[in-house]
């Protein structure tokens, strides 16, 4: 058993070019996979760029900080771990892929 809920939360970006909401701030993702169940959230700037992600599954938190698509920390549960080892960047380059795709799936719905 697969249940995932992705849940966008967007806003207006400049009203006077563009007037429709399309400016992604948030993204929640929920998966429950059998007796499991993960949290991820991505959080975003102005400029549509990832600067926070964090996620809750059973090997416990993460917290990873971005600027300019770049991991700048990361702080795995109460510890704050080194943003470049080489298991940190792995992570990295995991969540940036995963909001990839959630932002393309945004960028689809409003066509």
């Amino acid at each position: 058993n697969l249940w995932q809920t992705a849940r966008f939360f967007y806003s207006h970006g400049d009203r006077e070019t563009n007037p429709y909401p399309d400016r992604l701030l948030k993204v929640t993702v929920s998966t429950r996979r059998a007796a499991r169940e993960e949290i991820s959230e991505f959080l975003f700037n102005a400029t549509g760029q990832l600067i926070f992600y964090f996620g809750l599954d059973e090997m416990g938190e993460n917290r990873l900080y971005f600027a300019n698509g770049k991991l700048i920390r990361w702080q795995k549960g109460e510890k704050i771990s080194d943003a470049n080892s080489r298991q940190a960047q792995e992570i990295a380059r995991d969540v940036l892929s995963r909001k990839e795709k959630l932002a393309r799936i945004f960028r689809s719905s409003l066509e």
